[in-house]
């Protein structure tokens, strides 16, 4: 329903033989490389990569409200949608969380990225906290394109319109394994000093 033109999809070759040398088993093997990248553990990276995500279609969205704002009359209003209190209230506030979760997420990649480049790997408490600024991420940035999704009314649910895209590929991408409950669970268990499977952090 969403995220369409990624290039995603799922393949099958039944029968065919990969060399070794073709295939990475993170969960199970070490890295065959050094270097900041292959000290980060791939779920971490993969939480970090996929925070992009949410926060380019979010920014999308929240633009996009912007540009429509000022013309948007709905039903019997004499103003826009921009003039209305409340729409400027909901766009205030979507914007500063998406900045907010953005900046913290940031900041939780730079601390990840220095430990990577002076050759340590990351300890389990900046991994976790990766997981937890990659949720917020996702949260605050599906926030943003519900509200001004709403705000736009009808009009927003048609195919030609843009915010309908930003609609179903923010719901798509916070579908993803990584932003679960299950991973805001694991920051926890990890500040609370409950044991756990670290591989999955």
């Amino acid at each position: 329903m969403g995220l369409r033109g990624t290039g995603s999809h799922h393949l099958s070759l039944p029968g065919v033989q990969v060399p070794a040398e073709h295939l990475a088993a993170p969960f199970f093997e070490p890295a065959r490389h050094d270097g900041p990248l292959w000290r980060i553990p791939l779920v971490t990276l993969a939480a970090m990569f996929l925070a992009a995500v949410p926060l380019g279609v979010a920014r999308r969205a929240l633009d996009e409200f912007a540009t429509i704002a000022m013309s948007k009359v709905r039903g019997p209003a004499a103003q826009s949608r921009g003039h209305d209190t409340d729409a400027q209230c909901q766009l205030a506030r979507a914007e500063g969380a998406l900045a907010s979760a953005r900046s913290f997420l940031f900041d939780t990649i730079a601390r990840i990225w220095a430990a990577a480049c002076q050759g340590d790997e990351p300890d389990l408490g900046q991994r976790a906290l990766v997981l937890l600024a990659a949720n917020q991420a996702m949260r605050a940035a599906t926030e943003a394109v519900d509200r001004v999704f709403r705000l736009a009314g009808a009009d927003a649910v048609y195919a030609r319109h843009p915010l309908q895209r930003c609609f179903r590929d923010i719901h798509a991408a916070g579908q993803h394994i990584l932003f679960s409950a299950g991973r805001e669970q694991a920051y926890a268990k990890v500040r609370l000093g409950i044991s756990q499977p670290t591989f999955l952090i």
